[in-house]
């Protein structure tokens, strides 16, 4: 998870995600990001080309490459993080990116829980000063031309040669669950992603539940209820049981989290 300060040679990236399992790269960051801003490639280094949260499809503030790739004022600031035998949870707003950027944005909001060793939630809180639309993408790893992903509307998987991951989607209004290239030339290599669309609103919430398994392994089946302000996630993956909920508490602060063995 991409938190903390900006610093030099960096991406729009903040709260952007890289996830791996089973030997395989299953949310990727875009390499190969051009220098100059003549490049097409120049878009590898917007948050549009990472695991990251979009509004309105606009990422937060980066500078234009009149100062080459040194650090832009984008910053992201780690609001809880805990770890135990068999998990870790973290939660990171980037609110202040956003805003950076001109965006009505009050809260960009990521958590992650980590349940070892191929569970991963993500859960994206997004309040807003006027109601816009909000996107969450997942980038897949392509640059060996074999990484894929599909969706049936519900759910997406993304397909790599030695793993896959499936993901669950839930929001707390309407959206909708597709997939799509980065519009950069063929001839540079193909970018496909994964975008949940939340509809206008001025307040977001968006579930992602994701499970990772080796190549030609089946995924279990998690279940994903909502009932005011408390998330629930139950259910089984290669032998592992799930059970965790997640309770939205005060505007800005972290949800609280509740997993069988803590915290």
């Amino acid at each position: 998870l991409r938190s903390g300060d900006p610093v030099n040679h960096e991406h729009a990236d903040r709260n952007s995600v890289i996830f791996a399992a089973h030997g395989e790269r299953l949310f990727n960051d875009p390499l190969h990001a051009s220098y100059s801003t003549k490049d097409p490639k120049w878009l590898l280094r917007q948050t549009e080309a990472h695991t990251a949260v979009l509004i309105n499809g606009q990422g937060h503030i980066y500078h234009d490459g009149r100062y080459g790739v040194n650090s832009s004022t984008a910053k992201a600031t780690s609001q809880d993080y805990l770890t135990g035998l068999n998990w870790m949870t973290v939660t990171s707003d980037a609110g202040d990116a956003y805003r950076r950027a001109g965006l009505p944005a009050e809260l960009v909001q990521r958590t992650l829980v980590y349940l070892k060793p191929d569970v991963l939630l993500v859960f994206d809180r997004v309040l807003l000063t006027e109601a816009l639309p909000v996107q969450a993408r997942f980038q897949v790893f392509n640059e060996d031309g074999a990484g894929g992903v599909t969706t049936d509307g519900r759910t997406f998987t993304i397909t790599r040669p030695h793993a896959t991951l499936r993901a669950w989607v839930a929001t707390a209004g309407e959206r909708t669950l597709a997939t799509a290239v980065l519009p950069l030339p063929a001839a540079g290599g193909t970018y496909p992603f994964a975008e949940i669309q939340s509809a206008p609103a001025r307040e977001h919430a968006l579930l992602t539940v994701c499970t990772a398994a080796p190549q030609g392994e089946s995924h279990g089946d998690l279940g994903i209820s909502h009932e005011g302000g408390t998330w629930r996630i139950s259910g089984t993956h290669r032998g592992q049981s799930v059970k965790v909920a997640l309770s939205l508490a005060e505007p800005l602060q972290p949800p609280v989290i509740t997993l069988p063995s803590g915290p």
